[in-house]
């Protein structure tokens, strides 16, 4: 992200562990509209998922977000994630535009519900 000034990337560190990543993009450069600070893809390391690291790192993207001066945060998340969906309203996050991705057949093995992803595949 550095290389292409669209944005940031945000480490979420436990100790010597690396938690999670996110890209994020910043209003002016990127995709991300005015006044908002766009998270493009945030994962957690399945191996320490846990709601709490969702949680955190949703916060400190707010706090970065405050830092940056935006008046919004968006996060984007399918349904297929429900446990970073579920977290997410429980952090006062509320549906604001919808997309949708169907598909038939097999699910993909690397698509777990359980999964603490937020991306966007547009």
């Amino acid at each position: 992200m550095d290389g292409l000034a669209l944005g940031d990337t945000l480490l979420l560190e436990r100790g010597r562990d690396l938690v999670g990543f996110a890209v994020l993009h910043t209003p002016g450069v990127s995709e991300a509209p005015s006044g908002t600070l766009y998270v493009k893809y945030m994962a957690i390391d399945p191996a320490q998922k846990r709601v709490e690291h969702l949680e955190q790192f949703v916060a400190a993207v707010e706090d970065l977000g405050l830092e940056l001066g935006v008046q919004r945060v968006v996060l984007p998340v399918y349904l297929r994630y429900w446990l970073a969906y579920s977290t997410l309203l429980r952090c006062g996050y509320q549906v604001d535009f919808t997309m949708l991705r169907m598909q038939k057949g097999k699910q993909e093995d690397y698509e777990d519900a359980t999964h603490l992803v937020l991306d966007d595949w547009r």
